[in-house]
């Protein structure tokens, strides 16, 4: 893993700031893993006793939206508005969710991005859990 590629700045828990962009090869829509900066552990070989890496805790997956010349800005997945459904099944009709006998509701979640689970002190951006912070790392995924 490259050390280059790093997180420089949280805008707020959707969108992120990473060092490197056109310098460092980056193109528009390429999917990222945020990497721990200090999570994990260094793998060792245990004849030669040579660090053989950093296996990093992978904390969320992110995507170069916008790639200046030497930063990038990255925002968290896209999640498309859905239905979801609850409620109980009446006993004659166990296997039919058309029956009449379907009690329930539905709600509508509305599209949105992902909320990826940052260090809140952190945010910068606005004015507005805390596991991606500053330093940790990206990967390309």
């Amino acid at each position: 893993m490259s050390k280059d590629l790093r997180i420089v700045k949280i805008i707020d828990d959707t969108t992120l700031v990473g060092k490197g962009g056109k310098d460092a090869g980056i193109i528009k829509g390429t999917k990222y893993n945020v990497v721990g900066k200090s999570d994990g552990e260094d793998i060792i070989d245990p004849e030669t006793h040579e660090s053989l890496g950093f296996l990093g805790l992978k904390k969320a997956i992110v995507t170069a939206t916008q790639v200046e010349e030497h930063f990038t800005v990255y925002k968290s997945q896209y999640v498309e508005e859905k239905k979801t459904y609850t409620g109980l099944l009446g006993a004659s009709s166990a296997l039919s969710i058309n029956s009449q006998n379907y009690l329930g509701t539905s709600e509508k979640v509305p599209a949105h991005y992902h909320h990826l689970d940052v260090d809140l002190n952190a945010i910068t951006g606005t004015e507005l859990s805390s596991t991606i912070e500053v330093g940790d790392y990206l990967e390309k995924a």
